[in-house]
């Protein structure tokens, strides 16, 4: 079933989120897909997102590792954040929740 105009979604992230891709792999057979790309040595979590017709489902990652990479000890481990707001390259986010929805709000910093 195509959600968000593919069929299917790969998200790769590394273990420092600061390596991202969005890919669209390619059917290859049935329920077999490939990707394209080579990912350089690394700890990663996948998540694959499809919508199975009349299926409920969740998207949960699948960590991985490709090649030998050697545990870094330089970075520091990520530590949630306790504010919901944050200002990137002049851009203000705030995320509001509740139990049933969430809504972004973008706003300029002056």
């Amino acid at each position: 079933m195509i959600n968000h105009e593919k069929p299917l979604h790969f998200i790769i992230v590394d273990e420092h989120l600061e390596k991202y891709y969005h890919l669209h792999p390619e059917k290859i057979g049935k329920g077999e897909y490939r990707i394209g790309k080579n990912q350089p040595n690394g700890f990663y979590k996948a998540f694959i997102d499809s919508k199975p017709k009349q299926l409920v489902y969740s998207v949960e990652p699948a960590p991985f590792v490709v090649g030998n990479p050697v545990v870094s000890v330089d970075k520091e481990e990520l530590k949630p954040d306790d504010q919901l707001i944050q200002t990137v390259e002049g851009e203000t986010v705030k995320l509001n929740m509740s139990t049933f929805s969430y809504v972004v709000e973008i706003a300029e910093e002056k």
